[in-house]
């Protein structure tokens, strides 16, 4: 099953940003992205990063799991994912349990 529709990211807001509702909003992409190819370039930061600034940069993306797949192990891989990601799963609020 592709999960490469349907994803937004934004950069990183810091818990007080988004605690108090100031955080960037995120904007819809399709994987594969490249969070920084928007971003204007900067000669200060050098020719190892392709002069982009960098930055920490979050993905999310919603979706249903299937009924029949309840008590069974799912795999999620990822491809491609650039160095250091921290993935999470979750289970929304008013979903099945």
């Amino acid at each position: 099953m592709s999960f490469n529709e349907g994803w937004e990211f934004r950069l990183k807001a810091n818990s007080f940003l988004e605690l108090g509702g100031m955080a960037p909003p995120f904007q819809p992409v399709t994987l594969p992205h490249d969070a920084m190819i928007g971003r204007e370039r900067d000669p200060a930061a050098g020719g190892a990063p392709g002069y982009f600034p960098g930055g920490v940069y979050e993905y999310g993306r919603s979706f249903a799991v299937p009924e029949d797949y309840r008590g069974k192990r799912v795999m999620l891989e990822f491809e491609g994912v650039y160095r250091d990601a921290m993935v999470y799963c979750a289970r929304l609020a008013g979903g099945p349990s």
